[in-house]
């Protein structure tokens, strides 16, 4: 089987990463792992990268897309491995959803993504063919206002294990997507290469993904198992 962390933050687009691109791919690759989602905090949202807010649009998605490219460049010494393109958009009360199936040509494109609603933004991006996922919606943290609510009805997908979280945060969240048959992902949420968590979680497939399209088609049609506390989970 194949091995896939769709969840992974580096310290040149997210302010709380603390492990360059290069770190987080060798860390991986030497845990067994055949590739990794970068989902780093996106551009616009809570102020959660470290890309410069007052540079034009375009200058901000080259910003931020770099930790990408850092992580496919170094992904070239590991045969096989492969690194993805994805997002983490942190919205009000500190809740976070992700972004599978991004392109850097579609984010130029939709400058208006600044400023929209997180339900539209969702749309936007479903209509465009990708997967949106909500990242561990229970967690209980200072920095989420327990106030408000995740938008978990905008998701086509949660994320029911995060190796960051307690259990019984995991476990809210699995009761949720499977009582709404939301699709159900595992994702590290690794922010240090030298985290002990690398490995609990994830996805195993059959067959090797080549790119994100493959990866979200997979997602989409269920054709994997979720890695839980380096486990295989079936669906």
């Amino acid at each position: 089987m194949y091995k896939y962390d769709l969840h992974v933050h580096t310290s040149v687009s997210s302010c709380c990463g603390r492990s360059a691109p290069e770190e987080q791919v060798k860390a991986y690759a030497e845990k067994g792992y055949n590739g990794i989602v970068i989902t780093d905090h996106f551009i616009c949202g809570c102020n959660a990268t470290p890309v410069p807010r007052e540079l034009p649009w375009r200058e901000r998605v080259d910003r931020y897309y770099t930790a990408y490219q850092r992580a496919a460049k170094a992904a070239e010494e590991y045969d096989g491995f492969k690194v993805f393109f994805g997002a983490e958009y942190s919205y009000a009360g500190g809740h976070d959803i992700l972004f599978y199936g991004l392109h850097r040509e579609f984010l130029y494109e939709h400058p208006e993504i600044e400023g929209m609603p997180v339900e539209d933004i969702c749309k936007l991006l479903q209509n465009a063919g990708c997967l949106v996922v909500q990242a561990h919606p229970y967690r209980e943290r200072e920095y989420i206002d327990p106030t408000v609510q995740p938008e978990l009805y905008c998701a086509d997908g949660v994320e029911i294990y995060n190796s960051c979280n307690y259990d019984e945060e995991n476990e809210k969240a699995f009761e949720y997507a499977r009582s709404f048959n939301k699709l159900m992902t595992s994702g590290g949420d690794i922010h240090e290469a030298n985290s002990d968590r690398i490995g609990n979680a994830g996805i195993f497939t059959e067959k090797p993904i080549e790119d994100i399209d493959e990866l979200v088609k997979i997602l989409k049609g269920g054709n994997f198992s979720l890695c839980i506390k380096g486990q295989v989970k079936s669906l």
